[in-house]
C-alpha cells in the first residue's frame, strides 16, 4: 500500500499544528493528494484540520481559524492508530517523486504549488468530496436561494492596507482591495442586472470597517458560522465580487459562476471562457463586462 497524505502548513504535531495557514492556502494540498489519491489507487491519510493560532485572537478576528470542528473523518482515508503508524513509521516522498513512491511510503503533498492548475479539471471532484467531509451545520449555505443577487467577497483580516491601484494591478497579493471598488463593481452590474438586485457581502472585517458597502441599498452582510460554511455558501453564487485572496479562488473553482476580479488579482484563468471571470478596474467596465456575460447566458 502506498499513500498520499496533505501537509496543510505550519507545524503539523499529527493531532493539530501549530501557526499554519488559513483555510483557503489549506486546500490546495489536501486537493491535489485527494486528486492524487484517487488517479493513483494510493490511499489517502486523514490530514491534521485541527490548528492553534493566536494572530486571529489578537487582531480580535470573527474566525478563529482554528478549523478543528470543520469536517467528518472520512470513511475513505486512513486514520486513528493506522494514521499514527503511517506518518511515524513510514518513508517519505515529495509529490514530485509521486511515480517513484514503492510500497509503505506516504507520498506528501504541501504548499500551494501551481495553485489550482494541478486540479483545473477535477472540480466536479474536488467539490463532491470536500461537501462530503463537511459536517452538517456548515453545509446550511448550500442551500441558500442566491438566485437574482451578487454575492461580494470582501477579504481584510490581515491583509495589508489598501495599496496604491497600479501596485494592486500589479499583482501584488495579500493585500485589502479598496471598498469603492467593490462599489463600483456592484453598481456596474446592477446597471445591466437592475438597480435593486441584492447584495449578500460576505466578509472577515468588522461592520464598521464595512460600512462604506453596508450603505448601499439593498445590501445584507452574510454569514454561516464558519470559513468552510461560508465558502460554501459562496459556491452557489449567482455572480461574484471577489478579493484577490484564496478563497474567492476557491469559491470560483468550486462553483463556476462569473467572477468579477479587480486587475492584476486574477491568478490564472480557471474557466475556458475568459469573459466569465473578466479583471475590471472601474464601473464602465464592470458594465461592459457584465453585458457581454449576461447576454450570453
Amino acid at each position: 500500500m502506498k499513500y498520499c497524505y496533505p501537509e496543510l502548513g505550519g507545524k503539523d504535531l499529527l493531532f493539530a499544528r501549530v501557526a499554519g495557514p488559513g483555510l483557503g492556502n489549506m486546500l490546495f494540498p489536501w486537493a491535489r493528494a485527494l486528486v492524487a489519491s484517487h488517479k493513483s489507487g494510493y490511499k489517502l491519510i486523514e490530514p491534521t484540520w485541527p490548528q492553534i493560532k493566536i494572530g486571529p485572537w489578537i487582531r480580535g478576528e470573527r474566525d478563529s481559524r482554528s478549523y478543528g470542528n470543520l469536517f467528518n473523518r472520512s470513511h475513505e482515508s486512513l486514520t486513528g492508530i493506522a494514521r499514527l503508524k503511517a506518518l511515524t513509521l513510514q518513508k517519505r516522498v515529495s509529490e514530485e517523486k509521486i511515480s517513484s513512491a514503492r510500497d509503505g511510503d506516504v507520498v506528501t503533498f504541501s504548499g500551494m504549488h501551481g495553485y489550482f492548475r494541478p486540479i483545473i479539471d477535477d472540480h466536479q471532484l474536488v467539490a463532491s468530496r470536500l461537501r462530503a467531509i463537511s459536517r452538517k451545520e456548515h453545509r446550511a449555505g448550500l442551500e441558500w436561494d442566491f438566485s437574482s443577487s451578487i454575492c461580494m467577497h470582501v477579504r481584510l483580516g490581515d491583509f495589508a492596507a489598501a495599496a496604491p491601484s497600479e501596485v494592486i494591478a500589479s499583482g501584488k497579493t495579500n493585500v485589502r482591495l479598496p471598498l469603492q471598488w467593490y462599489r463600483e463593481v456592484a453598481e456596474g452590474i446592477r446597471a445591466i442586472r437592475g438597480r435593486d438586485t441584492r447584495i449578500y457581502l460576505f466578509s472577515d472585517g468588522s461592520d464598521h470597517e464595512l460600512e462604506p458597502l453596508l450603505r448601499l441599498d439593498n445590501c445584507r452582510r452574510m454569514s454561516f458560522g464558519s470559513a468552510l460554511a461560508d465558502l460554501l455558501a459562496l459556491t452557489q453564487s449567482e455572480c461574484l465580487i471577489a478579493s484577490g485572496s484564496t478563497f474567492s479562488m476557491w469559491a470560483s473553482y468550486l462553483g463556476r459562476m462569473p467572477v468579477f476580479w479587480c486587475k492584476g488579482q486574477r491568478r490564472h484563468q480557471l474557466y475556458q471562457r475568459e469573459h466569465m471571470e473578466p479583471e475590471v478596474e472601474t464601473r464602465i467596465q464592470a458594465i461592459e463586462a457584465a453585458k457581454e456575460i449576461f447576454a450570453a447566458r
